[in-house]
């Protein structure tokens, strides 16, 4: 059986912290803290994840806790890179794990 892993919320967590849309990963690691800001949100993303959402959904989802919840300018072009590549990252994921 080959090394593969079924997507989890880690790897949610990872493209949260690289999404970074309040702009405090790098100086919270520089400063040998661990990142957990974005950690409350990994759990309906990859929710939503797991139900099959579109990158273009999931973009929505960003947008929405970006700016209603984070009240935080929108950046559409960070946004949409973290959605597309979650959505693809998952899918991949799964369907290595379930061919094994």
């Amino acid at each position: 059986m080959q090394n593969s892993k079924k997507p989890n919320l880690e790897t949610v967590i990872r493209f949260l912290n690289f999404w970074d849309p309040m702009d405090m990963v790098e100086d919270l690691v520089s400063s040998n803290l661990v990142p957990d800001e974005y950690d409350g949100y990994a759990g309906r993303v990859f929710m939503l994840l797991e139900k099959g959402i579109t990158a273009t959904l999931l973009l929505e989802e960003l947008k929405k806790i970006q700016t209603q919840e984070m009240d935080r300018h929108f950046d559409f072009e960070k946004a949409n890179l973290i959605a597309e590549a979650l959505v693809h990252s998952f899918k991949e994921q799964s369907h290595r794990y379930y061919l094994n």
